[in-house]
């Protein structure tokens, strides 16, 4: 898996063909352009490179800037964008620093920026046109409507959500919101029967706004409820980065700010990605920091329990050494016993022979010296000087 960012793409699609560069990344030519369009990295046309080779004068197109709320960086190859797998501390350290990141382009001029794209949005004067989301509430809704046949026990016309010249006006300026949206590249979402859970994907971002009545509230289980009634009063709330709120006055109705709605709903977009990439950046910082205690601590336990067990074996030895001390002076007293128990028999006696004989192999079993003599360099290579640190 590689990480590459917009502009070292670029560079390497543009310097080699496309199947080259698509070769050493280890993805076809074909993934390596979708890859390219989703981040809108332009790729050289058919015959550009032939031209080129030919000497003609050609000339790469410009990368351009990051759309709002897009990535800066290119992942290739399939992976989990989020979550995160644990492992080593010394392998995660030993990575480069993370980029501190840094926007040139300045909010303001974003919003420049994304205001000439929209334009002017049109305020929808009625719903025979309206967008795709709001024609299958509509739809959903005219399944609700009683018809001549029906049972009135099945279903009455109150049960219909969209019916009130409220709901209706509210449905017209969510639709010409959601037209402009998807025209610049946005994908509006509204996930609740009641069209009170709404809002659109900018770039990677989810935006979520409410368009309501001041007034409304959802009940005690986080439901809404459609409003009845006439064309009331409606105001539009941005929540979390980039919070702004418009409603209606005296001098002019909610429906003159779509245009500055529109753009500030994607300029939200752009601000919640900036506020997510400072957030992972400051996030990837902790985790180094965290992960240079961790290594620290567990080096200074295994530090730890290394001396602790060398402290164990030098016990052991000096112990070992200490009953070796013991039976070495337990084969010396038994040599001098041979010694003087033959020395007062006669020369010639044959049971103190004997006895001397098998008392004398019993020292020689005792005695350590033969052995140590051969395992020495072992005990001298396994112990360290570490004396202070014993107590006898």
């Amino acid at each position: 898996m590689a990480v590459l960012s917009r502009q070292a793409l670029y560079d390497r699609i543009w310097a080699d063909p496309v199947r080259t560069v698509a070769h050493e990344l280890g993805i076809s030519d074909v993934g390596l352009k979708k890859i390219c369009r989703k981040a809108d990295i332009p790729v050289p046309v058919r015959g550009y490179w032939a031209r080129l080779r030919a000497g003609q004068a050609v000339k790469p197109s410009r990368l351009p800037l990051r759309g709002p709320a897009m990535p800066d960086t290119v992942h290739i190859s399939e992976h989990a964008r989020f979550g995160f797998a644990r492992r080593d501390p010394e392998a995660e350290l030993a990575e480069p620093l993370p980029a501190e990141p840094l926007f040139e382009e300045m909010i303001d001029e974003v919003r420049g920026r994304v205001a000439a794209q929209v334009g002017k949005v049109r305020n929808e004067r009625d719903l025979k046109a309206s967008h795709l989301l709001i024609r299958k509430l509509l739809a959903d809704d005219e399944k609700r409507r009683l018809k001549p046949g029906d049972a009135p026990w099945r279903i009455t016309a109150g049960e219909q959500l969209f019916a009130s010249a409220f709901e209706r006006r509210r449905l017209r300026v969510l639709s010409s919101i959601f037209t402009a949206l998807q025209k610049f590249g946005a994908q509006p979402w509204v996930s609740d029967s009641e069209a009170r859970k709404i809002g659109a994907v900018v770039g990677v971002e989810r935006v979520s706004f409410l368009l309501d009545h001041p007034s409304a509230k959802p009940n005690c289980n986080g439901e809404w409820q459609t409003r009845p009634g006439w064309a009331d009063e409606l105001r539009l709330t941005i929540d979390g980065h980039g919070a702004q709120s418009w409603s209606d006055t005296e001098e002019q109705g909610l429906e003159t700010h779509l245009t500055h709605i529109v753009v500030q709903l994607i300029v939200a977009g752009e601000i919640r990605y900036r506020a997510s990439v400072r957030s992972s950046y400051e996030w990837a910082l902790r985790r180094r920091q965290e992960l240079g205690e961790e290594l620290a601590r567990r080096r200074a336990e295994a530090a730890r329990k290394a001396r602790e067990a060398r402290i164990t074996a030098e016990k052991a030895r000096r112990a070992q050494l200490l009953v070796m001390a013991a039976d070495l002076r337990a084969a010396d007293d038994i040599r001098a016993l041979v010694a003087r128990v033959v020395a007062q028999r006669a020369a010639d006696d044959e049971t103190a022979s004997r006895w001397g004989t098998w008392a004398l192999d019993v020292a020689d079993r005792l005695d350590p010296s033969g052995q140590l003599v051969a395992d020495l360099r072992a005990w001298v290579d396994e112990t360290e000087p570490i004396a202070d640190e014993i107590v006898a």
